[in-house]
């Protein structure tokens, strides 16, 4: 009997290593309620691979490709009841990134690449397009019980930005974006250098507010600096300027 179970004990551990990796997307796809696929799967769900999709645009009915994304799970922390799992994506991002999952909490460390088109599924940016693409880096970012820790850079090359009603849109050159957080708490600075306008901005979840100036350079065409003056708030020595609620408030 003591070899029977011990059998069947083998088997089943068998089948829990060589499971495969299609259950990892349909997880995914579960509990991102059908946003976020993964397509052509291969391996198992310990060490494999997929092509990553993300629904957005309109009723979600554009598909934006994230990349090829393998991942392998390093190691079980039995202590801290944590699994480590490496992932990498292709094209590349700005390094390997590292997740731990155990429970309610989740760290992120490393790096990642998206595409900036994905904005287009926040609520406040409906209607506006953006190219170019993000790249996300972090020596910790940790998140449990509904708050978080911790610091990242995203770096938006090529970017672009195209409000609906200014089809040539402007030019951002490269957009650097300095996020921390502490609890359920948030705070961003932004600058970018090149492109048609000079951007700078900070934005805090605790007071609120978001608070950008544009200054139209010297290349700035017409039509830019008349979007401008007739949607922003007024103008300073900085440029014009945005005041505006933090999105969600």
């Amino acid at each position: 009997m003591r070899a029977l179970l011990l059998l069947l004990a083998l088997i089943a551990i068998a089948l829990v290593v060589q499971a495969p990796a299609w259950l990892v997307g349909r997880t995914i796809q579960a509990r991102t309620d059908g946003l976020v696929e993964l397509r052509h799967t291969a391996g198992t769900v310990w060490n494999g691979e997929a092509d990553a999709l993300v629904k957005g645009g309109p009723a979600a009915r554009r598909e934006i490709f994230l990349g090829r994304v393998a991942w392998r799970a390093e190691r079980i922390d039995w202590q801290q009841r944590t699994l480590m799992v490496s992932v990498r994506q292709t094209p590349a991002g700005p390094r390997p990134a590292t997740i731990a999952l155990g429970g309610d909490r989740v760290r992120f460390a490393g790096g990642t690449r998206l595409p900036a088109a994905l904005a287009g599924n926040i609520r406040w940016l409906a209607g506006w397009s953006l190219d170019g693409d993000v790249a996300i880096d972090s020596d910790g970012l940790e998140w449990a019980g509904g708050s978080g820790t911790g610091a990242a850079t995203a770096v938006w090359r090529g970017a672009f930005l195209v409000p609906p009603d200014l089809p040539g849109g402007f030019a951002l050159g490269e957009v650097t974006a300095r996020i921390a957080v502490a609890g359920t708490a948030a705070t961003v600075s932004i600058a970018n250098s090149g492109g048609d306008i000079e951007l700078t901005g900070e934005a805090s979840s605790q007071t609120g507010r978001v608070s950008l100036s544009l200054q139209p350079r010297a290349g700035a065409t017409a039509a830019q600096v008349a979007w401008l003056q007739s949607h922003t708030m007024g103008r300073t020595a900085r440029g014009y300027t945005i005041d505006a609620g933090w999105p969600g408030r």
